[in-house]
């Protein structure tokens, strides 16, 4: 389908940084890269005009060289410079780390993005700072963990946890730092799945997809998806189910009696002793703020509140040290 007649619209330096950003996240490659190449091709691609429909007709030879040339057609319009294109090897082999990739995708991913160019016209900018470490473990022979325990970023990822929602993914990394082990610095993605068969869903898709442990974090009350999930678990996957109701459950009292009183200072103060033991933390929460005039329960907020007052070891209980270290032995 490559023509050899050939018109391009340049790329603006934002859009080509925006692009390489997307590259370089956490994502599957076979999405990421038919995503960002399908918008590029469909947008900058004039003559011959590729739509998103033509774009699924292309070869993914085809579909690297459109890439290429419009890289390399926008890069001699801002800097016209010899472009260095080295540093997507490391990229591949980062990627081949992590992930399984099949035969097309990785055709894609042998697309020459002068990745260097980009980033000396960005110096500092943050979307950039993956490929910046990659660069620097290229240049200096570091191993991903040697720059990643300088720099203290989770990439390159040495590991995923799938939870079910934003208290866990606010905060056990808090919890986790205060125990000595940072999430950042090791490696770690956390995913809030957004309900516990969505966690399952999640986990199918990616088990088969990545070469990296997985951690799954279950609420109590999913024994039955936990059942499936421990059927198809890799031998080097870890589940972990909550033994009592779900992450709110396993906060101590003193520890949400302390948030409360933070944040309603001079207008609320609540005891450990005052709290329902009879049913879950949450239908008890949302009770306090009902009858006292608090305004709506909001878990995404709440968990801010705890983390707003962590401070110490003492603020976390004996089962969540205990996710935490299975977390880290996975």
């Amino acid at each position: 389908m490559i023509n050899t007649e050939q018109k391009i619209k340049p790329m603006t330096l934002e859009e080509l940084t925006l692009a390489i950003d997307r590259l370089t996240r956490f994502k599957l490659p076979e999405e990421k890269y038919n995503r960002v190449f399908k918008e590029i091709i469909s947008k900058y691609q004039i003559i011959p005009k590729i739509s998103f429909k033509d774009y699924e007709k292309l070869t993914a030879p085809e579909i690297s060289s459109m890439v290429e040339n419009i890289f390399t057609y926008s890069l001699n319009r801002l800097n016209p410079e010899q472009l260095e294109n080295s540093l997507y090897k490391t990229v591949i082999d980062l990627e081949k780390s992590i992930y399984n990739i099949n035969d097309d995708t990785l055709n894609l991913m042998e697309t020459k993005i002068p990745y260097e160019n980009i980033l000396k016209l960005n110096k500092n900018t943050p979307l950039c700072k993956n490929l910046e470490l990659l660069k620097q473990m290229q240049n200096s022979g570091k191993t991903p963990t040697q720059i990643r325990k300088k720099f203290k970023t989770k990439f390159p990822l040495e590991k995923i946890i799938i939870a079910e929602g934003i208290t866990e993914e606010i905060l056990l990394p808090t919890f986790a730092k205060l125990l000595n082990y940072d999430f950042d610095e090791n490696g770690i993605e956390l995913i809030a799945a957004g309900g516990k068969n969505q966690v399952a869903k999640d986990y199918i898709k990616l088990k088969d997809a990545l070469n990296i442990p997985i951690v799954i974090l279950l609420d109590a009350d999913a024994k039955t998806i936990a059942e499936t999930i421990s059927d198809k678990l890799r031998e080097f996957d870890k589940l972990i189910l909550i033994e009592k109701g779900e992450f709110e459950d396993i906060l101590p009292l003193n520890l949400i009696s302390k948030a409360i009183n933070y944040k309603f200072t001079n207008f609320f103060k609540i005891e450990d002793n005052e709290f329902n033991l009879e049913i879950n933390r949450v239908a008890d929460l949302e009770e306090i703020y009902r009858i006292n005039g608090l305004g709506e329960f909001k878990k995404a907020e709440f968990a801010h509140n705890i983390k707003d007052v962590l401070d110490s070891t003492f603020d976390i209980s004996d089962e969540i040290e205990h996710i935490i270290k299975e977390i880290k032995n996975t």
